[in-house]
């Protein structure tokens, strides 16, 4: 049983719940408030949300917490029953010359106030039990400063009996339901831990390769006639940083990559001129992109390469870069340089309407590009170019390419 506590707060009404909108120290968030098991009586229905949470969520919010001096958390909305919560207005009326009293409604000053928990009520997270989860890993790993940190908390009264389960059920499924995660679009242009959004937004504003004319402002792979001066979209350049970052330099996971803490200036100045170096490499390979990115006139290299018609050079499509830089990848995890395995990619097929991307890549009925089969492109390129842990599957490589050569994708 916890002691009783006061919690400052204000009341309001959304709908049909009540809810109280409260401050309340970390260390008693964690003391009191538990998982969202206790919404079912079965037992295995409970297991459902606590493997949930077995996760590695809970401890990246931990870790979050503990390294990150400019952390934040948004409000958890909790469930309370049981106990005897009490409201307890505060008798505040403004005294300063600086407030209007007339425009304050006698409802807007019966908001603001106290909860009273007696410490026997029973508390469970209905949003935010990852986070809940991290705060109670933080708890225990007893991370200096964190337990008197103040979290907002929403608590919504609950009925512990059949339709009070129904109705607090619904609440927890909408409320997951309805979080919708962080786009693309919103990561690139504003995360300041993920290394590719970092550079992405600067080589789109410092380098001389790439600009919003070379580059299309759209999240997706996708490029129409409008983009006639475009090589590729920001949302590719993030992908191909990906690769580039994950899997080609590789010092660091990606995981890691999207979640990086205090990043020196000097660190985000090595990945930013990486990636420089090795476009400029690949770009040097490929005659055609020298000539794009050579040219005052990027609009009439694309129209040459990009042909609606034949589908022109594999490199003029967000797909093709995407596919030759996990073959350039696949060759420098094997043992080779990057010199080496843009030398060795030199000679691979560019006509999209070609073998082998005719009817597979490339669809020459519709005149459009389908992404299904770039796997199995790229594993056949690896297994042609002797990679070995792709010889070794070289059975399973073949019959899943020829599934797609020989059926209409």
């Amino acid at each position: 049983m916890s002691k009783e506590i006061y919690l400052p707060c204000l009341r309001g009404i959304f709908g049909d719940w009540v809810y109280y909108s409260c401050l309340i120290p970390m260390n008693e968030l964690t003391r009191r408030v538990n998982f969202a098991d206790e919404l079912h009586k079965s037992k295995d229905l409970s297991k459902l949300i606590q493997r949930k949470l077995k996760d590695s969520r809970g401890k990246e919010i931990c870790e979050y917490l503990e390294q990150e001096n400019e952390r934040f958390l948004s409000s958890l909305v909790v469930a309370v029953y049981g106990g005897e919560p009490v409201w307890l207005p505060a008798d505040i009326r403004p005294s300063s010359n600086d407030i209007n009293k007339e425009n304050i409604s006698e409802d807007a000053l019966n908001t603001v106030g106290f909860l009273r928990l007696s410490g026997d009520e029973h508390l469970f997270a209905l949003d935010g039990q990852h986070r809940l989860a991290g705060m109670k890993e933080a708890m225990k790993r007893k991370i200096k400063d964190l337990e008197d940190e103040e979290l907002s908390v929403i608590l919504v009264a609950h009925k512990n009996d059949q339709s009070g389960l129904e109705r607090t059920r619904r609440l927890f499924t909408t409320l997951n339901k309805k979080a919708i995660p962080v786009r693309k679009g919103e990561i690139i242009a504003l995360d300041e831990n993920d290394m590719m959004a970092i550079i992405c937004r600067r080589l789109l504003e410092s380098s001389e390769l790439f600009n919003d004319r070379r580059i299309a402002i759209k999240t997706t792979n996708n490029l129409n006639k409008k983009d006639k001066y475009a090589l590729t979209t920001i949302g590719n350049l993030y992908d191909l940083l990906t690769i580039l970052f994950g899997k080609i330099y590789n010092k660091k996971s990606v995981k890691d990559l999207k979640n990086l803490r205090r990043m020196s200036g000097e660190e985000q100045d090595y990945y930013y001129e990486y990636a420089e170096k090795f476009f400029r490499s690949l770009i040097n390979a490929f005659p055609p992109l020298s000539e794009y990115f050579s040219s005052k006139n990027e609009d009439k290299v694309v129209e040459k390469y990009r042909c609606e018609d034949t589908g022109g050079h594999l490199l003029f499509r967000p797909i093709g870069l995407s596919l030759i830089l996990e073959v350039v990848s696949e060759l420098i995890q094997s043992g080779e340089s990057i010199e080496s395995s843009l030398d060795k990619i030199e000679n691979l097929p560019m006509k999209l309407n070609e073998e082998p991307y005719v009817d597979m890549l490339w669809n020459s009925e519709r005149k459009t590009m389908q992404t299904r089969p770039k796997v199995a492109i790229r594993d056949k390129f690896l297994l042609d170019l002797k990679v070995n842990k792709f010889v070794k599957k070289r059975d399973k490589i073949l019959e899943k390419y020829n599934s797609y050569k020989n059926s209409s994708v």
